[in-house]
């Protein structure tokens, strides 16, 4: 998965290396005058040396996958050439100009969790791997994904902070398919298509005024009744609109494809959440008891629409899992049942009462969600185009909802790495390394504390012992870089006198390394 060099090195010092210039230092690395030519931006020849050392490694995403961003949901396919912001963990962080880019055809594996949750990426992309967690602190480590397991555990972003994105639809759009596609069906007639929304039990009355309130609103509905038309043999209540028919099409949900689409995955937060209200609403249920704990259910036949709703839960903070049984069913437990009650609910009375009663009488608090999914299994998934990205700082994307890693940037190079017993100054006290990977921790740079994240770099690693005048050893591995004086690195010139074996090694990741 690794470009042509040049190319590769040029993603690698994207600090340096900006679109203006890179033709221009493509040229120089050619000529093998690449040193000569980051001097001209105030690099030393060291430290030109170590960066022409760094390769990008490209670990990449399909087209397909869905990304959080400031105006809805996309696909990568839509965001390739263009500059964006994405979500993560609730809060906007921008990508670089370039967007999302096309890296190559190459193979691609499907990574499957238990809770339903599907991700396509090339191995070397990285997942953020929970490696244990307590009640008040989880610890995690970037890992490859053909390095993961099933039975592993990965993190899914926590969106519950984020600001409500704009994009097309309102809630009331939202509420109006979402219910159609729950409880409703589209028919073709002699003029044209129409589409007809179904209430039964006490609350269809009730509930055909709220649908008949909201399509004369929304679609200008000239329908002659306030609550729709009711069948006394059967029981229920129909309202019929071509108007409503004609709003779902402009959806792409039409009398062949009565489900979730695309166009309603890339709709703005207020139409999610009508949508989804409607929906369950429709097709949804509140089940449980004090004893045995509470859950919010939606039953549907069609796998796909449970996993589109899944994923439309995860972005607005709802994490949910699929059951794939007869019926599917997707379960909403823990503390996101408050989140749902939030900003999403019920109309219809009956399921809003019972999870009001239910909530209300609950002794204790639900319990907290982790963000953490299961991996079921990671299969082999064909060869097809696959696409980078750069998010400078934070490194990571929200993927199909699951935390992963800036593509293109994790940067191969020969890392200068500490054993896991080195103690790290961290503003909250002493830590030995191999205790803080995958934390975020403040160390003091020499100016001010300064937030970096430590990695494990590898295993059973040749080691030397350093001895140092003033301060205990330190085990490094092979020729160590010291900042000195002016921070210029500084390689050892000459070996250490002592050597232990097989240690694991560690590296500090600062933000602007975090690439």
């Amino acid at each position: 998965a690794i470009q042509w060099a040049g190319e590769a090195v040029a993603r690698a010092n994207a600090d340096v290396v900006t679109p203006e210039n890179k033709i221009e230092f493509l040229r120089a690395y050619e000529r093998n005058t690449a040193a000569k030519w980051f001097d001209k931006y105030g690099i030393n020849e060291i430290d030109a040396k170590e960066r022409l050392q760094r390769y990008g490694l490209n670990p990449c995403v399909t087209a397909d996958t869905w990304i959080h961003t400031e105006k809805g949901a996309r696909q990568v396919k839509d965001l390739v050439g263009k500059q964006t912001s994405v979500y993560i963990n609730g809060e906007l962080f921008s990508t670089t100009r370039e967007g999302f880019w096309l890296t190559g055809v190459k193979s691609v594996l499907k990574v499957i969790t238990q809770e339903g949750y599907e991700l396509r990426l090339t191995g070397n992309h990285q997942l953020l791997k929970v490696t244990a967690q307590t009640q008040k602190k989880q610890y995690s480590e970037w890992t490859e994904t053909k390095n993961l397991n099933p039975g592993d555990y990965i993190s899914v972003h926590n969106h519950r902070e984020a600001q409500h994105w704009d994009s097309f639809g309102t809630f009331d759009e939202g509420w109006l398919i979402g219910n159609l596609i729950g409880n409703g069906s589209i028919s073709s007639t002699q003029w044209g298509k129409t589409a007809l929304l179904r209430y039964w039990e006490d609350s269809q009355e009730e509930m055909g005024k709220h649908a008949v309130a909201l399509l004369k609103k929304t679609v200008d509905y000239a329908g002659t009744t306030e609550s729709g038309h009711y069948y006394k043999q059967q029981n229920y209540r129909v309202i019929q609109s071509t108007e409503l028919a004609k709003l779902a099409a402009s959806y792409d949900v039409t009398l062949d494809n009565k489900m979730p689409t695309r166009k309603i995955e890339e709709a703005s937060y207020a139409f999610y959440c009508g949508f989804l209200r409607g929906l369950f609403d429709a097709d949804g249920s509140v089940q449980g008891s004090q004893q045995k704990g509470i859950s919010i259910r939606l039953s549907q036949s069609n796998l796909e629409t449970l996993q589109i709703v899944q994923r439309m839960l995860a972005r607005l903070g709802i994490i949910s899992t699929i059951y794939q049984e007869r019926p599917n069913e997707l379960v909403i437990s823990n503390d996101n049942i408050y989140v749902f009650q939030d900003i999403v609910g019920f109309q219809k009375p009956d399921k809003a009462n019972r999870l009001n009663k239910l909530i209300n009488g609950y002794k204790r608090k639900l319990n907290r969600e982790r963000f953490v999914i299961k991996i079921k299994e990671i299969i082999p998934d064909g060869v097809e185009e696959v696409f980078d990205c750069t998010v400078p700082g934070v490194s990571r994307f929200d993927a199909n909802g699951i935390v992963a890693h800036n593509c293109g940037e994790i940067i191969g190079n020969n890392f200068h790495c500490v054993s896991g017993d080195t103690l790290l100054i961290t503003k909250d006290g002493l830590h030995s390394i191999k205790d803080v990977v995958g934390c975020d921790v403040e160390i003091w740079n020499g100016e001010n504390w300064s937030q970096v994240q430590p990695f494990k770099t590898g295993s059973s690693l040749f080691l030397y012992r350093f001895l140092f005048a003033a301060f205990p050893y330190l085990f490094s591995p092979e020729y160590p870089l010291f900042f000195v004086k002016d921070l210029s690195l500084i390689p050892l010139s000459e070996p250490p006198l002592q050597a232990d074996l097989s240690y694991a090694v560690f590296f500090l990741k600062p933000p602007q390394y975090i690439r």
